[in-house]
């Protein structure tokens, strides 16, 4: 199969970080749940620990999640997906391009489909989960396709 192009696309920094937060509390529900219970369970022993249960529920858990932004905002797959480009796939593997704002290309990435351990399509977007990165995904929006290529990616997505 000859390398197929999307259209180009920028997504939205806040969809990213939406979407990692998601994944985050989901697969560590236990971090911010051992932060906030033992002030809950002493609120029972005095009724003044549920000010602090209420404090690390609003103030420490959301500055976790600001480290956990941190942490992954500057990765290469965060960055790589909010940039303005396009995807270009074929049977062996997709690479970004990346391109300025009159559409010309400023640099490419490229992934084999071996690199990759799982792929989530949920709301509108592909998430490409690199082997070995964690949490760490590229979102591509599905919109970026016309309908005959969005069928080839997704078919090829199908065997991750």
């Amino acid at each position: 199969m000859a390398a197929v192009s999307s259209d180009i696309f920028k997504n939205d920094a806040s969809a990213y970080v939406r979407r990692l937060f998601r994944h985050y509390l989901s697969v560590r529900w236990y971090v911010p749940a051992l932060i906030v219970l033992p002030f809950t369970g002493l609120s029972f022993v005095n009724v003044n620990f549920i000010y602090v249960a209420l404090m690390a529920l609003f103030i420490v858990v959301p500055m976790l999640l600001g480290f956990v932004y941190v942490y992954y905002a500057f990765s290469e797959e965060c960055v790589m997906s909010i940039r303005r480009g396009r995807v270009e796939f074929d049977d062996t593997g997709i690479e970004w391009v990346f391109c300025d704002d009159d559409g010309k290309a400023t640099g490419r990435s490229r992934y084999r489909w071996s690199d990759f351990n799982r792929c989530e399509i949920d709301g509108g977007c592909a998430e490409l989960y690199p082997k070995g990165k964690g949490l760490r995904f590229l979102l591509v929006p599905l919109s970026a396709f016309d309908s005959d290529t969005l069928k080839s990616f997704i078919r090829i997505l199908e065997t991750l």
